[in-house]
């Protein structure tokens, strides 16, 4: 039996989309040894489930009690009279579902990383309650309180480090680097603007629509960033832009996307001179958006 190579695996936020993340450990856990988990928002939570011990098909398959599509539901806004929701219910759901473990008792070491409002900096979660670690990761602004814990004031990872791969090496330094990134592109490009007459006006997107994409996409930019600034040895980019944000009942189509996209950046990181002129590509849409923001600066 041939030895696995060990990684630290990083999965980053992405709502809905962090679905994908089940089916990139479906395939990574049959190539390799997975050391530890670090990871922001839906990625904490997907990762906080498979560091305790749960599996790619459990969370999809295992019975309604525990239904990955209802476990994302509880994201859906209801809103209150504040405007928010205050959480309480994703808490219990995980508390439940995990038994109320430690961090400390995971099969797999883990992290999460969530913004503390008060002292205006990340916090990476390893030790204490699972469920809050993962309650608190994913303090998506807006539509959850911030969820205090301690001494802080927690809202979502992704306020900084929407792919923390800064922390890929935070319990281990040996190891591959792995980072699955379920977050659009960064656009290397600008548009200029066109005079032109348009024969029927486009229907304006939904609140939830215009939150989703305007918080993601922003954040395009600060993953493009983090990957040339701590390079992974294997990059997985498992978006798909017909899928959105909000797609909370697609956890079957996500799955496959992650899965694939995992499959894809195997056989590059396997073949070596793909991977590199994956990775070159990407270096050059990161240099022409920094092109880009030097000349709209100045």
């Amino acid at each position: 039996m041939l030895h696995k190579k060990e990684i630290n695996l990083v999965l980053s936020g992405g709502s809905a989309r962090g679905l994908a993340h089940i089916g990139a450990l479906s395939v990574l856990e049959k190539h390799f040894h997975i050391k530890s988990i670090i990871g922001t928002s839906m990625g904490a939570i997907v990762g906080g489930l498979y560091a305790y011990g749960y599996s790619p098909e459990e969370m999809l398959e295992i019975p309604d009690s525990f239904n990955i599509v209802k476990l994302i539901s509880i994201f859906k806004p209801k809103f209150k009279t504040s405007g928010v929701i205050d959480g309480k219910g994703i808490l219990h759901f995980l508390e439940e579902k995990t038994n109320k473990a430690q961090i400390e008792n995971c099969k797999i070491p883990f992290a999460a990383v969530a913004f503390d409002l008060n002292s205006k900096r990340s916090i990476v979660i390893d030790k204490g309650s699972l469920a809050k670690a993962m309650r608190a990761s994913s303090s998506l602004p807006f539509v959850f309180q911030p969820f205090r814990y301690g001494k802080y004031l927690l809202v979502d990872g992704f306020i900084e480090h929407p792919l923390p791969i800064k922390f890929a090496n935070f319990f281990y330094n040996e190891g591959l680097t792995v980072a699955c990134n379920v977050l659009p592109p960064a656009p290397a490009k600008h548009e200029i603007f066109e005079l032109v007459e348009i024969s029927e006006e486009p229907e304006t997107p939904k609140m939830l629509d215009i939150f989703f994409q305007t918080n993601f996409y922003s954040q395009s930019a600060t993953v493009l960033d983090a990957i040339f600034r701590n390079k992974p040895d294997i990059y997985i980019s498992a978006f798909d832009e017909d899928l959105d944000f909000w797609d909370l009942k697609e956890a079957e189509k996500f799955f496959d996307v992650g899965k694939i996209a995992a499959e894809k950046a195997i056989s590059r990181y396997d073949t070596g001179t793909d991977h590199n002129t994956f990775m070159k590509k990407l270096h050059e849409n990161y240099e022409e958006f920094r092109k880009l923001v030097k000349r709209i600066s100045h």
